[in-house]
């Protein structure tokens, strides 16, 4: 065995290791705050594995798909969240329209 096939195969071990701290780490992270364990996250390494063997192909991932169509739906509901007035300037949004954070003269009581 030659060397430079030792410092290829230390290479990719040490690559591998890395990889899979990341994802120990990310695991424990999420475990840590929701005491959940986030059973999906192995398609997210999935995602990313498939991802950088279409990308050394020289063929664009179907993952940007994915990506473009995350982004239409992101820029939708920021659309959608800029419309909606905040608590701050006093007004709120409810089921039965808008109003200005006050009791309608409906429900005030009379002081006479």
């Amino acid at each position: 065995m030659d060397s430079s096939i030792v410092l290829f195969l230390v290479q990719d071990a040490v690559i591998n290791g890395a990889i899979y701290a990341l994802v120990a780490v990310a695991l424990l992270l999420v475990f840590a705050v929701t005491r959940v364990i986030l059973v999906p996250q192995g398609e997210f390494v999935a995602f990313s594995a498939l991802t950088l063997a279409a990308l050394q192909a020289g063929k664009p991932p179907a993952t940007v798909w994915l990506l473009l169509v995350a982004l239409i739906v992101a820029g939708a509901f920021a659309a959608r969240a800029a419309e909606i007035p905040s608590a701050a300037s006093g007004e709120y949004s409810t089921p039965a329209g808008r109003c200005a954070g006050r009791s309608s003269p409906s429900r005030r009581r009379s002081r006479t």
